[in-house]
């Protein structure tokens, strides 16, 4: 960490350097185990099962899904659609028409992400997640019609936990911040 940096820029003592290291480890995962257990308390189960590890190819299924509690870390592979606010309005205002979308929805995963221009030798730049509070009013349709993963970042509302459980998709939290370093698991890309 940075503030271990810099303390051992500044002289203190390796044995001090190692037990706050210690101790900042220990916090970490009382805040991470204090997180699981509220999350599962909130959705409903009593269990406090040790959070999984799930390797998942879109398209996905519910009865793929169904397996997921919060707290669960997803390995997400396969194609994965980005769109954020602007992209959602354009996809209603073609089914409004009747036109078809350019892609299936059917099983899918949209990440809210708005990435930045890729540098030499790059897929992408930056990927890192959007609010999805600004897709809320458009994601129950599109779950409706088949969209099963949504990745991003902050709370959604009523509506959308509602056409969350209604079609047995799920919700996936993506960190802020880390957008560099998901940006590396970009193979491909194509605009569609």
């Amino acid at each position: 960490s940075i503030l271990l940096w810099l303390l051992k820029q500044a002289g203190v003592p390796g044995f001090l350097l190692w037990l706050l290291e210690k101790i900042l480890g220990l916090q970490k995962r009382l805040l991470q185990n204090a997180f699981r257990h509220r999350l599962r308390d909130a959705g409903g189960s009593k269990a406090k099962e040790k959070p999984m590890q799930y390797k998942l190819t879109t398209p996905c299924t519910a009865e793929e899904l169904a397996k997921l509690r919060a707290g669960d870390t997803v390995l997400l592979s396969g194609v994965v659609y980005t769109a954020r606010d602007q992209a959602h309005k354009r996809m209603l205002e073609a089914l409004d028409k009747g036109e078809p979308l350019p892609f299936p929805l059917e099983g899918s995963a949209i990440y809210y992400v708005g990435p930045t221009p890729e540098r030499p030798g790059e897929v992408i730049g930056s990927a890192g997640p959007t609010t999805s509070g600004r897709m809320d009013a458009m994601s129950p349709r599109l779950l409706d019609l088949g969209n099963k993963v949504m990745i991003g970042k902050g709370k959604r509302d009523a509506a959308v936990k509602e056409a969350v459980r209604r079609n047995g998709a799920v919700y996936l939290a993506a960190l802020g911040g880390a957008g560099a370093l998901m940006a590396k698991s970009v193979k491909t890309l194509e605009v569609i």
